[in-house]
């Protein structure tokens, strides 16, 4: 009996001991009063939405086809402000492209539009920009680019093997009549030509 006692003494003691000790540690992680007890934890706090500055307004464009060359064509217009402007063009068959955006020269406004078939009908649409990503719709239209040079229309280029890995494929002409450079798209079409001051090579 003496021995059961002493060893139930112990024991206790013991008990005691490891308890105390957990007092002085804090509680378990599980302990729901030392998570209320343990401070403000960090919470993710929404970054502020900021509005992009108000794109200007285009009040008119139109479109006319460049004297020098059948595949370049020019939009001008008037903004209602100064600020950027760019422009959307496609036709039948062919996916809609976008110019580069361009700064407006005060209210007025030019915008080469390249990369153009020959003889074809092409819709486009002008959208005032700013620099903080904003956008207003403009007004649309129409042109119709010119014919190729002869020497250009009777050439012809093929993909024997494989595909094009480029968009555009640029070519050096060398012939009487026509002393240049010129671009042919995926479909082996010329959308882009530059030809000598008399006939001088570039």
């Amino acid at each position: 009996m003496i021995r059961r006692f002493r060893f139930g003494v112990r024991v206790y003691i013991l008990a005691v001991i490891v308890m105390l000790v957990a007092l002085a540690c804090g509680g378990s992680k599980d302990d729901p009063a030392e998570s209320a007890s343990a401070g403000p934890t960090a919470t993710a706090v929404p970054s502020p939405t900021s509005t992009p500055d108000p794109a200007p307004g285009v009040v008119s464009a139109f479109a006319t086809l460049s004297e020098d060359n059948s595949l370049i064509a020019r939009v001008e217009g008037v903004l209602d402000g100064s600020g950027q402007v760019y422009v959307e063009y496609w036709a039948d068959d062919i996916g809609r492209l976008r110019t580069k955006t361009h700064d407006s020269d005060g209210t007025s406004f030019t915008v080469p539009v390249v990369r153009l078939r020959a003889e074809t009908t092409y819709n486009f649409q002008v959208y005032g920009a700013s620099s903080g990503g904003g956008k207003s719709e403009g007004p649309s239209g129409m042109f119709d680019t010119g014919p190729l040079p002869e020497i250009l229309a009777a050439s012809k280029m093929d993909t024997l093997v494989g595909e094009p890995t480029l968009p555009l494929t640029f070519m050096e002409f060398r012939q009487a009549g026509f002393l240049g450079l010129a671009a042919y798209d995926k479909d082996g079409n010329i959308v882009w030509y530059f030809e000598g001051l008399n006939e001088e090579q570039p």
